[in-house]
């Protein structure tokens, strides 16, 4: 018997460990979408061969570096990324924003009823709408108003993680909740200037819908995701609607090799378009990656 209860003991160390090993989060629908709980990569499949499906990191490859010299944006954009950084933050409340059909998402709003511009920020697969809020708040310092979808969640739980199940849903829950978020706020949303941010599968799965909606988010800041997803088909569209920029932010080489091709495909559609690889900056958003972001958004985007 005490031989049994040791094997006994040894099996529920091992079962906890596999459990532990696992990571917390797990599809609804492993059939229909496949996605890799590393902390450090979002990927989904959506049982299709098309890269434009799928989420793309090289995170077991990748690892942290100290900041590089070169690493900063260089001359006039340097100087307008070096200035927002120094902007005295406004103060801003984040908010819950019932989205009809879908779940709560979450608002950043800067005190005061100045009309300020629209910055819509999509995470990747087991990310969450309170990290990017709280990512893009403070990195633009109260000179947006940004909204932050739920996507589905992967679990119950406190704190699940949640993803999206693909570009159709992403794109109806982000009209829902801009139609909320309009409703809601009315003039305090500027009708120009307004971005889309993504990271990994929010950029991968963006890239695709985004473009039918230039109007409301003219200028596209993807993060590790959404960086070989262009067509010239796709291009014309997102200049037709309204679309001007796009900057691509890598922190993996096969993001950045795929984002090389595609700014050659969206300048010959008449769009402005930058990719920036962050050497060994890795699949994250935040970070040098994230900074690299900021600096572009400030120094390119609008300071170009």
């Amino acid at each position: 018997m005490h031989l049994i209860g040791k094997t006994y003991f040894a099996a529920l160390l091992f079962i906890a460990a596999s459990h532990t090993s696992c990571g917390p989060h797990r599809a609804p629908d492993a059939s229909a979408d496949t996605i890799d709980n590393n902390p450090n990569a979002d990927t989904i499949d959506n049982n299709s061969s098309s890269e434009a499906e799928r989420a793309h990191g090289d995170a077991a490859t990748d690892a942290k570096a100290p900041p590089r010299a070169d690493d900063g944006v260089a001359g006039g954009e340097a100087a307008a990324a070096s200035a927002s950084s120094n902007r005295a933050p406004a103060r801003t409340e984040t908010r819950e924003l019932a989205v009809p059909g879908f779940g709560n998402a979450l608002v950043v709003v800067p005190a005061g009823n100045e009309a300020r511009p629209l910055l819509l920020a999509a995470h990747g697969a087991g990310d969450s709408p309170r990290w990017q809020c709280r990512h893009w708040d403070a990195a633009m310092r109260g000179r947006f108003i940004i909204l932050c979808p739920r996507g589905v969640a992967l679990s119950s739980g406190d704190d699940p993680g949640y993803f999206f199940r693909n570009h159709i849903e992403l794109e109806r829950e982000v009209t829902a909740a801009l139609a909320a978020l309009k409703k809601e706020l009315g003039g305090r949303i500027s009708p120009s200037d307004g971005v889309y941010s993504g990271y990994s599968q929010g950029a991968t799965m963006g890239a695709l819908m985004v473009v039918a909606h230039g109007t409301d988010f003219p200028h596209l800041v993807l993060v590790e995701g959404g960086s070989g997803d262009w067509t010239a088909g796709r291009a014309k569209q997102f200049r037709e609607t309204g679309g001007k920029s796009v900057a691509i932010v890598c922190g993996t080489p096969n993001c950045a090799k795929r984002g090389e091709r595609s700014v050659a495909i969206l300048e010959k559609a008449g769009l402005r378009a930058r990719v920036e690889h962050v050497e060994q900056g890795g699949h994250v958003y935040d970070g040098r990656v994230g900074e690299r972001a900021t600096e572009l958004l400030d120094g390119w985007v609008f300071g170009g």
